[in-house]
């Protein structure tokens, strides 16, 4: 009976040891889904910074800003997040945008190009015009830096920006008189070059 209780004890400890032996510590497992992440941007948050500028489709007048997003990165590709900022068009005023933006990285490679979309609005500050809609749309390449982004890409935005005409009906403002008002959209689309880092 004793010789069979140590088989059994034998038999045991040799199973657990080789278990042992094969479970990776948890150090290791970490160090190689590093490795495998190649465009720098791993699952979890990240903070993103960007700066642009550019020109107006049919104005002559000229838009800059930055942005600011907290993102959460799926896995290597995809990314979402939400953001604000400050854009300054120097014929209108001042926008703080809100917004949502997708991002895409197309490989997980040291360089990989890319895709984002930003869709929000944009109220305004300063200046005698409203807020309006908009959708920023960008592409570039990327390139990965440790656990970093670094980002350029060229974009082009479209801004709904609601003007409002004035009418009146009448003569030498008589008490009779009438106004109205109706909203008149103007699209306003800008393209330029934006610079982006993600850490």
């Amino acid at each position: 009976m004793k010789s069979l209780f140590l088989t059994f004890l034998f038999i045991a400890v040799a199973f657990s040891t080789k278990a042992q032996s094969q479970v990776e510590p948890l150090e290791e497992v970490m160090e190689k889904q590093l490795s495998s992440v190649k465009n720098g941007l791993s699952r979890g948050f990240f903070l993103e910074t960007s700066v642009y500028g550019g020109v107006a489709a049919d104005d002559d007048y000229t838009v800059f800003g930055a942005h600011f997003v907290r993102s959460f990165q799926f896995n290597p590709h995809i990314a979402l997040g939400a953001g604000t900022g400050v854009r300054i068009y120097d014929a209108d005023g001042v926008y703080v945008p809100l917004f949502l933006q997708f991002r895409a990285n197309f490989i997980n490679m040291k360089f990989s190009p890319f895709t984002d979309v930003a869709m929000g609005y944009l109220p305004a500050v300063a200046g005698g015009y409203d807020g309006g809609l908009f959708v920023n749309s960008s592409v570039g390449l990327a390139r990965g830096l440790s656990d970093k982004q670094i980002r350029l890409s060229v974009f082009v935005d479209i801004f709904d920006q609601p003007i409002y005409e004035h009418y009146h009906y009448g003569f030498n403002n008589d008490p009779e008189d009438f106004y109205s008002r109706s909203r008149v959209s103007d699209l306003t689309i800008t393209s330029g070059i934006k610079a982006s880092f993600s850490f």
